[in-house]
């Protein structure tokens, strides 16, 4: 998962009895969420595996037998957490997977709509910003049911992908069967959906990947920093040639924003004490100030890939100020039948 950069995996059909969990969660440092452990011969199981340094608190939600998801967790097809940022913002992650045959039989498919019903009326109940990921065996397009669910209260994000949706299962002849969906007040949050080859298990699902919008938070700076005034500057007709680092491209390859702006920075403001020396004279130490507040990027949903273009061979740059939060990737993983096999 980390190889890959991951944050959050959710993964179906795992085939996990309470045995195989209890392995797994012991033997590996990330944060193991399971569902019901399986029964007898059952091919169902959810889990979602987290990174726990990326998130402040992450509490699983446990219902009363009396509540109208209790049964679809209990028949090990359901699972839902809490994810609280460090922003104090809050994300709940719905995982789903749906029966076999629900786009056939007619118990399948009535099994199915019962589930995203309990699933929905929780989310509306909870009212906060929510995801449902899983394999629901069930085409959008070919099921009217799930069509009623979308525009309100759910979205589905494979708009989002470029080229629009594609197959995310390769069985047969080919189907769109495994779903992201984002509630509407989620929306803001969401940058961007990919599908990519499963490098898990060559059961014919594909990954499907959600990038989610970062917030800042301001910290404060634990160490002095200095502290200079250039307003008395004059204005040069001077060109000053600024030899960039190494780290500065490598940034730039790698469209880490923040880095390469601070390394520009650090640059461009040797350039105004070099005009200061010269106008003014030596800048003194003096008159320090004590630690600043300032802004930093605080990875509540860490940065994975940053999909930023700069087109810094025209100096056009992008300021650390204008770059309003990194974007994490919440994962789903179909199919994950090779973790049932530990």
């Amino acid at each position: 998962m980390l190889s890959y950069e991951y944050d959050i995996l959710c993964l179906q059909e795992t085939h996990l009895s309470a045995s195989k969990q209890q392995v797994l969660t012991s033997s590996t440092s990330l944060h193991c969420l399971w569902g019901a452990p399986i029964l007898g011969t059952s091919r169902c199981g959810v889990g979602i595996i987290i990174n726990p340094s990326k998130f402040a608190n992450i509490t699983p939600i446990v219902w009363p037998q009396d509540h109208c998801c209790f049964q679809f967790w209990k028949d090990a097809r359901l699972q839902a957490i809490l994810v609280h940022r460090h922003d104090n913002s809050a994300l709940l992650i719905y995982n789903i997977y749906g029966p076999a045959g629900a786009r056939e039989t007619a118990l399948a498919k009535r099994y199915l709509q019962q589930m995203l019903r309990a699933v929905t009326s929780d989310m509306m109940a909870r009212n906060l910003p929510s995801v449902l990921v899983g394999d629901f065996n069930a085409e959008v397009e070919a099921t009217p049911f799930l069509q009623t669910l979308l525009g309100d209260p759910w979205q589905d994000l494979s708009g989002l992908q470029s080229g629009g949706p594609t197959f995310t299962c390769h069985k047969g002849s080919g189907s769109r069967i495994d779903h992201i969906w984002c509630s509407v007040n989620c929306l803001p949050i969401i940058l961007t959906f990919e599908t990519h080859s499963n490098p898990f298990t060559d059961r014919g699902h594909d990954i499907l990947e959600v990038g989610i919008l970062n917030n800042k938070r301001a910290v404060p700076r634990l160490t002095p920093r200095q502290s200079f005034n250039f307003d008395h500057l004059r204005a040069s007709n001077q060109v000053f040639h600024m030899d960039m680092p190494r780290e500065f491209f490598t940034a730039l390859e790698q469209r880490d924003v923040e880095q390469a702006a601070a390394l520009w920075s650090k640059q461009a403001e040797a350039v105004l004490i070099h005009l200061q020396h010269d106008q003014i004279g030596p800048i003194t130490r003096l008159g320090q100030p004590r630690g600043k507040i300032q802004l930093d990027s605080t990875r509540q949903l860490p940065r994975v890939c940053m999909n930023m273009r700069i087109a810094y061979n025209f100096g056009v740059w992008v300021r650390p100020s204008d770059v309003h939060g990194r974007f994490a990737k919440l994962c789903l993983v179909p199919g994950f039948f090779a973790l049932g096999t530990i």
